[in-house]
């Protein structure tokens, strides 16, 4: 009995004594692979706990918020940073153009009429006029 134990493992053992797989993997095994590494088994998870995912959802969402406004501040300093050291340098027609922008965004923010809210009440808020 023992002989025939090892002539069965001779006859599957490779040329180095490991067990021979077939190269090409059934399709069985094709499939819990992609599954596996897909993580289709954590999205359904995540789907039987809906009150997790609400709340993971609403964090990503805020991290993506105050992620977008820190690099949007960052984006415009930088911006900002670069036009003064543009406008010091004093290229002639590049300084003048820029001074001329900055002039009129300056004249545009000063001309923008600012309503009055002192005379509006709470009540007044549901009765607007319509167009």
């Amino acid at each position: 009995m023992v002989r025939l134990d090892r002539k069965i493992k001779q006859k599957s053992a490779g040329r180095y004594g490991r067990v021979r797989r077939s190269k090409s993997k059934s399709k069985v095994e094709k499939i819990a692979f992609s599954l596996e590494h897909s993580k289709f088994l954590e999205y359904i998870d995540s789907t039987r706990k809906p009150r997790w995912m609400v709340l993971r959802h609403f964090f990503m969402g805020a991290a993506r918020g105050v992620g977008l406004t820190i690099g949007t501040a960052l984006v415009i300093a930088i911006f900002i940073w670069l036009l003064q050291h543009i406008i010091s340098m004093n290229i002639p027609f590049l300084t003048e153009m820029l001074k001329d922008f900055v002039q009129f965004v300056k004249e545009a923010a000063t001309s923008v009429p600012t309503p009055d809210v002192s005379k509006v009440s709470i009540g007044d808020l549901g009765n607007t006029p319509s167009p």
